[in-house]
């Protein structure tokens, strides 16, 4: 096991760290759960309304969901993570992930 040594540099360095951690902090509580909440909704929402393995219109997903962002902006950020797809220009929507 190495040995570790506390100076008054690396104690700086810590606090440093500590202070950076509760920056990042802020910023992930000021809107990204947010948005991860609401690709979560769209996404089981696809999942439930496709369960049949039949594609999906948008405006259904729409219809089921409560989210202040942009269902078809979810729709796309899920397909090119692989868990949804499109048929031709985004009419019918499929859940393809687990």
């Amino acid at each position: 096991m190495p040995e570790i040594s506390v100076s008054g540099e690396s104690m700086e360095k810590v606090n440093e760290i500590t202070t950076e951690l509760h920056q990042a902090q802020k910023l992930i509580n000021q809107g990204r759960p947010r948005i991860m909440e609401e690709m979560i909704e769209v996404e089981e929402a696809l999942k439930s309304l496709t369960e049949n393995r039949r594609g999906v219109r948008r405006n259904k997903i729409e219809d089921k969901v409560d989210i202040e962002g942009s269902v078809y902006q979810h729709l796309q950020l899920l397909q090119s993570y692989g868990v949804a797809s499109s048929s031709g220009q985004g009419g019918n929507w499929k859940h393809t992930g687990e």
